[in-house]
């Protein structure tokens, strides 16, 4: 009672009051109320103004894990723009072909965006379970444990607030389909023509007795010279495309169209050569 404490604590008025509420959102309405009930000699603190600096600290630790997050969701789409622009070199010689069936641009910009977009909603969608699962495990059996004497609690309770859920989600798939936009304009751009042709030009004579193509080579040397290319993928391209295109020398620098050839695919590579299977 009061009387026990003045009689403890020697002092004749009480210096400081303490009330709880049933509502932690109602402290500082209280303490206003407070306030203007007692007057201007008298001052109320909630528990979110004692505990100013631990609250800084953790809305600035909350900015650090937004940022943090952010990053790891940006490197993510980086991880899909890269993805895609392969997958869209390795199968330019499909897109050409549908191409040339009659899909126009816009449809194969629609294939590859639909493309980073399931993967988008795929990874989205693990995460966002994870996140849950792992965060209601957390707060359910107090596993992130807290120094008492410095924090005041014991342990971290989590929290899912639906709307910041909702907003992370939302962003990531954003992020993920806008990712896409960039291979998906490029796979749309491809020239069927470049994407389906190959062409060699053999204009140099050898004279001194080289293997190489001349003005008076065969049909069978020429097509058994061009079966054979180099395996350094800096000359040669590492998945050629179906139809190549051939020209005969005629001396000088003049050559003449010797033969359109189809690649049947690739027969034999012993590490520094690759031969295909062609045919006119």
């Amino acid at each position: 009672t009061l009387d026990v404490a003045r009689r403890l604590f020697k002092k004749d008025r009480v210096d400081m009051m303490q009330l709880r509420v049933n509502d932690l959102d109602d402290a500082p309405d209280v303490a206003r109320a407070v306030t203007e009930t007692l007057g201007p000699g008298y001052l109320a603190e909630d528990w979110a103004q004692m505990n100013r600096a631990l609250f800084s600290a953790l809305r600035l630790e909350k900015l650090a894990i937004g940022i943090t997050i952010g990053l790891i969701m940006m490197v993510a789409a980086l991880n899909i723009v890269a993805s895609l622009i392969l997958l869209v070199m390795e199968k330019s010689r499909d897109i050409a072909i549908l191409k040339t069936m009659g899909a126009s641009g816009r449809s194969i910009r629609g294939i590859f965006m639909l493309q980073g977009g399931i993967i988008g909603a795929v990874g989205t969608t693990v995460g966002a379970v994870c996140g849950f699962l792992i965060s209601y495990v957390a707060d359910r059996y107090q596993l992130v444990r807290v120094p008492i004497d410095v924090y005041d609690i014991a342990w971290i309770p989590f929290t899912i607030d639906p709307v910041d859920f909702l907003l992370v989600v939302g962003a990531a798939l954003l992020i993920c389909l806008i990712a896409t936009i960039y291979p998906a304009w490029q796979a749309s751009r491809l020239d069927p023509a470049e994407a389906l042709v190959i062409r060699h030009a053999y204009v140099r004579e050898h004279e001194d007795g080289t293997v190489g193509i001349h003005g008076d080579s065969s049909d069978a040397e020429i097509l058994a010279y061009t079966s054979v290319q180099s395996a350094n993928t800096r000359t040669f391209p590492a998945a050629p495309p179906r139809v190549w295109i051939v020209f005969r020398p005629e001396g000088g620098d003049r050559a003449r169209l010797w033969s359109v050839l189809v690649n049947h695919g690739e027969t034999a590579h012993d590490g520094l050569l690759r031969t295909f299977h062609l045919e006119p």
